[in-house]
């Protein structure tokens, strides 16, 4: 998810890949459990990676649908024996394994959804994480269209002091935040309010994703 009013073009498939430094100043100030870990609409394996730079406690599903992304998608969760890739749209659940009714779901969902889908991307997160964290602009909660969704599933939010950049250019011209929901505090009215710590400059620079080229036309996430 990027916000494009400073005259960059939105990619056709509404591909922005989250540089390492946003998920670990998440990682750093909550707990998540380790286990199963779903990544809904993964790309080249950004955030996989960056967890994995912190983490041995997790075992990856990745969702994705452009193929054009398989190298470095294998190579983030570590192999096709160390993690599964599902070539599919997320929005159709039916690509996810059928889970018995004993098995529990996915401990944790993890992304940075496409704008366009992102409600839907939550929504189905919701039916299959016990946690699910979500890298949304600060003011995606701040709609009419979503006033319905936000009354009912309150989540915790995690503000990002910095913009990060998502396609290796200038950072977002907008504030971003971790949405947070956990199983047992779905349904509350409120949630907690929290900033992250800042990350230094140099961090930032390098860490900045590498510019993308031409993305294929009619690919949607």
């Amino acid at each position: 998810m990027s916000s494009t009013s400073r005259g960059g073009q939105r990619s056709d498939a509404d591909q922005y890949m989250s540089p390492p430094w946003v998920v670990h100043r998440l990682l750093e100030r909550t707990k998540l459990p380790g286990g199963r870990w779903l990544e809904p609409g993964a790309g080249t394996g950004n955030i996989i990676r960056a967890v994995n730079e912190v983490r041995q406690d997790v075992k990856w599903t990745a969702v994705e649908l452009d193929h054009t992304f398989a190298p470095q998608l294998v190579s983030a969760v570590g192999g096709m024996d160390n993690g599964t890739i599902l070539w599919s749209n997320f929005i159709d659940l039916s690509c996810l394994p059928v889970l018995k009714p004993d098995d529990p779901p996915y401990d944790v969902v993890i992304g940075n959804p496409p704008y366009r889908l992102a409600l839907e991307f939550i929504e189905r997160s919701l039916q299959v994480g016990v946690v699910v964290a979500m890298l949304l602009r600060l003011n995606f909660c701040g709609t009419e269209e979503r006033h319905g969704f936000f009354k009912k599933f309150c989540p915790d939010i995690f503000v990002l002091p910095n913009r990060p950049s998502f396609r290796g250019e200038g950072s977002d011209s907008i504030e971003y935040a971790w949405y947070v929901w956990r199983a047992g505090a779905r349904g509350r009215l409120y949630g907690r309010f929290t900033v992250l710590d800042l990350t230094p400059l140099g961090v930032r620079k390098a860490q900045k994703p590498k510019p993308m080229g031409p993305v294929q036309k009619g690919v949607e996430p």
